[in-house]
């Protein structure tokens, strides 16, 4: 993982957060990088493949040496969730190059620019301005007031002229969430807190659903891990086959109503761990 910053003299400051799991967890030095990135490049035109290598390429040139192996599976696992928010290839290639943590070299916007061009430029550094708010704000404490969180989130969402920035970042922090699943308590809480105060709350604004119940049941988890465990030990079967269930019953529904000559659409969604918390506190 990586925290952010924006640099003086119109350079891109990007600093390495504290390591806390062992680097074999994500130990992807040795797979090729085709074999990372080969779901990714195969829904992407050949011309915004191109445009996605070279982001990957500078990035893995200029990424601190060390960081390398522990990393690269978390660009393509951010990539992963872009994709599936349908963003562009431009998105894509931000998110790849504020994911690691680069040399100076790499840091600086001229080149950057000459490499992977001025859109990809721009949208980094809205990303590290997002990033740095974020760290200011130290919205990981548990003292800061309602009042506090939302000027947060109004700011983020006003300084990000580009909505692209906001869905970079709650990808990243569904990656961190993932990635602290082994880390010690004391490196949890805070994220956790930061997640539940702030990601979480904008993902629902951004009507991010998918997104928005990982970024929930991570904090949750770790905020209150004794209540997580068993409302998980309640649920009947894993969240994907309540998917797989939930999208039975919808095209049951759908085929009923299409036959009884009814026009209307047919949604839903299983409810996930803190939604169902939630639903226990108002009872």
């Amino acid at each position: 993982m990586a925290l952010y910053n924006e640099g003086m003299n119109d350079s891109l400051i990007i600093e390495p957060a504290i390591s806390t799991l062992d680097a074999a967890e994500h130990a992807t030095q040795n797979m090729p990088e085709d074999a990372l990135f080969s779901g990714i490049f195969k829904a992407l035109t050949a011309e915004n493949c191109d445009n996605l290598r070279a982001a990957i390429t500078y990035a893995r040139k200029y990424v601190q040496p060390a960081h390398t192996a522990t990393q690269m599976r978390d660009v393509a696992d951010c990539l992963t969730l872009l994709q599936g928010l349908d963003v562009d290839a431009e998105t894509l290639a931000a998110a790849a190059l504020t994911q690691l943590p680069l040399t100076a070299s790499g840091q600086e916007t001229n080149r950057l620019t000459t490499h992977c061009g001025a859109p990809v430029t721009a949208l980094v550094q809205g990303i590290v301005r997002a990033g740095k708010a974020v760290m200011q704000a130290g919205l990981n404490e548990e003292a800061k007031s309602a009042q506090d969180i939302e000027v947060l989130r109004k700011m983020l969402l006003a300084m990000a002229d580009d909505v692209r920035v906001v869905l970079v970042k709650l990808a990243q922090q569904v990656v961190l969430m993932r990635w602290l699943s082994k880390a010690p308590e004391a490196t949890q809480m805070p994220a956790a807190r930061q997640t539940r105060n702030l990601f979480a709350p904008l993902a629902n604004r951004l009507g991010v659903f998918q997104i928005k119940w990982e970024l929930e049941d991570y904090s949750f988890r770790y905020l209150d891990s004794a209540r997580y465990k068993t409302i998980a030990a309640l649920l009947d079967g894993k969240r994907a086959e309540r998917e797989h269930y939930i999208a039975g019953v919808v095209a049951q529904l759908v085929a009923a109503t299409s036959q009884a000559g009814i026009t209307a659409d047919v949604m839903g969604r299983p409810k996930h761990i803190y939604s169902i918390h939630k639903k226990m506190q108002s009872k």
